[in-house]
């Protein structure tokens, strides 16, 4: 995204994919609107306090480590275990303390193994060292085994009281001759509040759902195969999760905080996470993380960008594990579904990672003979619930706009796919090669659960004569 999503992952570690899916979306990608909205009843249930700590306001205590450099992994990409890092970078330890993070490892995993529902409250503070911003957002969480999760952001809005306040902070503290919780310039000023858009992050098992709430825009990623159920703690942030010792020995780095062991009575143990895989170390550069050993939750997650030029700060309040039933407050108005109400929304399918848009190899689809010039068809107005009219797009661009609407297309399991291509005419002009010459049923058609799409693709003529002869020619 997100075992990871087990627990708290499919909150945080849906965060760590939505800039995959803002870097591959683009001007190009289909825009489909939805028409208006159906309510649904929640279901409720109280709450208790999980605990604090001062992770999140402890920006100078953070050890800096040598940067990796590496490229992000895509939403498919698969991680291999290689090997670690020459240079250590995690604070040094003892073998008897090496063991004692293993008995600690150890536990963690098990008792993840118990979580199958959580659900909490989540405050993110995001700190811009380059211009010395903050922003600041808070919301709530909600996790189904194996691998559904939402999470809801919502911007704090700067007032003036709110800057008086921390000015006075600041002035307390120095007067104390003690350390604001507030980050600071190097002139002593606090950093500068920032509003940022209210965001929501969801994901239903089989895709990644991305909503900028003032925009009303969605950006939806498919999740591949092997990266759903189970297999999603290999996905960006496990450690957010217990996973098995050994497995986390390969893919981290990991110590006590400045290389203590936790006293016998402590209640909360310091971590800092170091990544092993360049898949890891192209989406963060190390991780503070502080768990709570009496529950084995997170109770603030750290995050360095790889540049060490951002700072990521997630808390977790309230939180409640295996309830019986959901917090009114987390799902208002609305059965617990795991996937949004996009409905007069503007979505914006993101990349081609595991959703069989197309097989390897396919060639790339031209522009539409009735393009305008210069540029692609425009992407046509979609409602939801009814067929679009697909006439003249590229092959890839209607199967994304298929998939959107819930229509995907398996190759590799003909009978579950919701859509059918199949060899048309030869195109008249190498423009129109593979794009679609007409489809079944047609536009306006009301999307049923039972419903199939056949859509049919000007073919190359040059293919096309040469398969002639042995039978009709496969679009993939």
């Amino acid at each position: 995204m997100v075992r990871t999503f087990a627990a708290v992952l499919c909150l945080v570690g849906l965060l760590t994919v939505v800039p995959r899916l803002n870097a591959q979306s683009g001007a190009g990608q289909a825009a489909v609107r939805r028409p208006a909205p159906a309510s649904q009843a929640p279901r409720g249930t109280a709450a208790t306090n999980a605990g604090r700590t001062r992770v999140s306001d402890e920006p100078q205590s953070a050890a800096a480590g040598a940067p990796t450099a590496a490229q992000p992994a895509g939403m498919g990409a698969t991680i291999e275990m290689k090997g670690k890092p020459q240079t250590r970078r995690a604070p040094p330890m003892s073998a008897a303390q090496e063991a004692e993070l293993d008995v600690l490892l150890e536990k963690w995993s098990k008792a993840s193994g118990d979580v199958f529902r959580m659900e909490g409250d989540i405050q993110r503070r995001v700190y811009d060292l380059s211009f010395k911003t903050e922003r600041f957002s808070q919301g709530s969480f909600a996790y189904e085994q194996p691998d559904r999760g939402r999470v809801n952001f919502k911007s704090a809005r700067v007032t003036p009281q709110d800057l008086e306040r921390r000015a006075a902070e600041v002035a307390a503290a120095k007067k104390a001759g003690t350390t604001p919780r507030i980050r600071l310039k190097e002139d002593g000023e606090p950093f500068d509040l920032v509003e940022s858009s209210d965001t929501e992050w969801w994901c239903n098992g089989t895709r990644v759902f991305d909503l900028d709430v003032q925009k009303k825009q969605a950006l939806v990623a498919s999740i591949p195969a092997d990266m759903q159920g189970k297999n999603i703690m290999d996905s960006p942030l496990p450690f957010l999760f217990g996973m098995p010792p050994e497995k986390a020995r390969r893919r981290y780095e990991m110590a006590f905080h400045q290389g203590k062991s936790p006293a016998s009575n402590a209640t909360m143990v310091h971590l800092v996470i170091y990544p092993n895989l360049p898949q890891d170390a192209g989406e963060w550069h190390h991780v503070n993380l502080m768990l709570d050993i009496q529950n084995w939750l997170p109770v603030a997650v750290q995050m360095y960008d790889p540049p060490q030029t951002g700072i990521s700060v997630y808390t977790f309040s309230r939180v409640r594990v295996n309830p019986d039933g959901w917090r009114p407050d987390i799902w208002p108005g609305r059965k617990p579904t795991f996937e949004p109400n996009l409905t007069g929304w503007n979505i914006i399918p993101v990349g081609d990672e595991g959703n069989g848009l197309a097989s390897e190899g396919q060639p790339e689809a031209p522009e539409a003979p009735n393009a305008p010039r210069g540029g692609k068809r425009p992407t046509p107005q979609i409602e939801a619930g009814r067929i679009p009219d697909l006439t003249g797009l590229p092959h890839k661009e209607a199967l994304e706009i298929l998939n959107a609407l819930g229509l995907p297309r398996d190759d590799r399991n003909p009978k579950a796919s919701r859509v059918s291509l199949q060899q048309g005419r030869p195109a008249a002009t190498p423009a129109a090669i593979y794009t679609v010459e007409s489809q079944d049923p047609k536009p306006g058609t009301e999307i049923k659960p039972n419903t199939r799409v056949t859509v049919r693709l000007f073919t190359d003529p040059d293919k096309a004569s040469k398969s002639a002869q042995s039978g009709s020619a496969r679009v993939n």
